[in-house]
């Protein structure tokens, strides 16, 4: 069977796990999964991007972010702004109260905070890792169940054997949840890449 959607998940986890008992707590072994996935994958799978109106020192996070990647400003030329900690961008925004624009970026709750803060408006555009889309209808998929169904299995069916205290088949299943993330997390980085030299060529360099 391909699991490919939210009924075809869960159908799946019945057969894995040969209970027909469970049907009603399915959807909360999934969310162990889904919750897991979105904490821990950090993979070219669950990006998105976004555009940021700035105008003053803080702006909302995008939908479902998880953690930020990088954000440049659409000016001409383009503006890296780098992201660092809270703590960091509070003794930058000390030391230099203001600028044209803002040089770092920090996530504070549900905010991107910037440091120095701005005095010109400008159109950040952020490249984020999120959490999937939610699976609540039978119909529903996200790009993670798409591509790496088997992510979503494993995580469910090691809560699944918790919840009914089969401790060997749960450690099982939860060496298999975490090791495929971490396999993703890896091959995916490496797929970005290539073989390529990581960094930035000189002036003049031959690449």
């Amino acid at each position: 069977m391909t699991i490919s959607t939210y009924a075809t998940l869960k159908t799946g986890i019945a057969n894995w796990s040969a209970r027909d008992d469970l049907t009603d707590l399915l959807p909360d072994f999934v969310n162990y999964a889904h919750m897991e996935i979105g904490r821990t994958l950090r993979a070219n799978v669950n990006t998105l991007t976004a555009d940021l109106a700035i105008s003053g020192e803080s702006v909302a996070i995008p939908t479902r972010f998880r953690m930020g990647k990088r954000i440049y400003l659409d000016t001409t030329p383009r503006r890296i702004v780098q992201f660092t900690s809270p703590e960091i961008r509070a003794s930058i925004t000390s030391e230099y109260t203001s600028a044209q624009y803002p040089e770092w970026a920090a996530v504070e709750g549900d905010y991107i905070f910037f440091g120095p803060v701005p005095t010109t408006t400008a159109t950040g555009k952020i490249l984020y890792y999120a959490t999937p889309a939610t699976l609540s209808a039978d119909g529903d998929t996200n790009v993670v169940l798409t591509k790496y169904p088997f992510m979503y299995l494993y995580g469910a069916l090691a809560e699944l054997f918790r919840y009914i205290e089969d401790v060997d088949n749960a450690d099982r299943y939860e060496t298999r949840f975490r090791g495929l993330i971490a396999e993703v997390n890896k091959t995916e980085a490496w797929d970005q890449i290539g073989n390529m030299t990581q960094g930035r060529p000189s002036a003049g360099s031959v690449v």
